[in-house]
């Protein structure tokens, strides 16, 4: 099923989480686990993120298989082109057709760190050079990415919202948000967009707070604000008490949840990081509410 087609017949908003390629033995291990304690709350479907230069391709095709051809279960490939040629796209997505992946979720991506990381004759600046490229020659759904704040490279969300338009007139089907801790934030992005023409739909990304170091450095990476009300919160907290932290974080993503299903969004879209304990707290909290189906 394309991901375009399950929103139209969806009465509520999805729910979807990202997944990502083990990077350790220990996650290895553990990542057959994680997936069913995931797949058990019932998502819409998952997304399986992509080393960018294709440098993960075989792990991340790995996790595609467990959970497309082994549990059954939707996804979206992420496929992050940086310094990919046409060709390795061509044959990248034909991969995944062979699995039976029918959505992309298309992003630049960042350059490698790897020494052995070298550009592709052909490679694309940007992903809407790749969606361009992608949307006459490969029946897929493609997503893209965008910022509710702005893209970091961005002169302002003007700016980046033009580039969103771009990807959207080259072909995006959707649009999945980086995540945000104030909807103020997503709510002025998406009336942004819809005055620009941008009609596709518009899925949320919540990010749960797992640790104040993590929520620290994913936050600089991205470009999102910690907030005030989560910085009062947080110093509420008893130190270094991961249990309360945990619970407050479940809580907050709950109240934000809410109140963007009370808003029409369209889906929302959790980056799990490869746990599942703040996500069943969230989803079993908002089914409990009878915010979500």
């Amino acid at each position: 099923m394309r991901i375009t087609d399950l929103l139209k017949q969806k009465k509520g908003p999805t729910v979807s989480f990202e997944m990502t390629r083990p990077k350790t033995p220990k996650g290895e291990a553990n990542i057959g686990n994680i997936l069913d304690r995931v797949i058990a709350l019932r998502p819409d479907f998952l997304t399986m993120t992509f080393g960018a230069g294709g440098l993960t391709r075989d792990v991340s095709m790995q996790m595609l298989h467990r959970i497309l051809v082994e549990r059954k279960q939707l996804v979206m490939a992420h496929l992050a082109g940086y310094g990919m040629s046409p060709e390795n796209l061509d044959d990248t997505i034909s991969g995944f057709r062979e699995l039976g992946v029918e959505n992309l979720v298309v992003i630049r991506g960042d350059r490698p760190s790897s020494e052995d990381f070298r550009m592709e004759p052909g490679s694309f600046a940007h992903a809407s050079d790749m969606i361009r490229y992608i949307r006459p020659r490969h029946d897929m759904c493609i997503a893209a990415a965008a910022y509710p704040e702005g893209h970091l490279e961005a002169s302002d969300l003007d700016a980046d919202i033009a580039r969103v338009k771009e990807k959207v007139d080259n072909g995006a089907d959707l649009i999945i948000t980086q995540y945000f801790y104030d909807n103020s934030f997503f709510y002025n992005f998406r009336d942004k967009c819809r005055k620009v023409g941008i009609t596709v739909p518009i899925i949320a990304g919540v990010m749960p707070i797992y640790s104040i170091k993590m929520m620290n450095i994913l936050a600089d990476l991205c470009g999102a604000t910690i907030t005030e009300k989560v910085l009062g919160g947080l110093a509420t907290l008893p130190p270094d008490d991961k249990a309360a932290l945990n619970e407050w974080g479940i809580q907050l993503a709950i109240g934000q949840c809410r109140d963007l299903v009370a808003n029409g969004v369209d889906g929302l879209h959790f980056y799990t990081l490869n746990r599942s304990s703040s996500v069943t707290g969230i989803i079993n909290g908002l089914r409990a509410d009878g915010v979500i189906e």
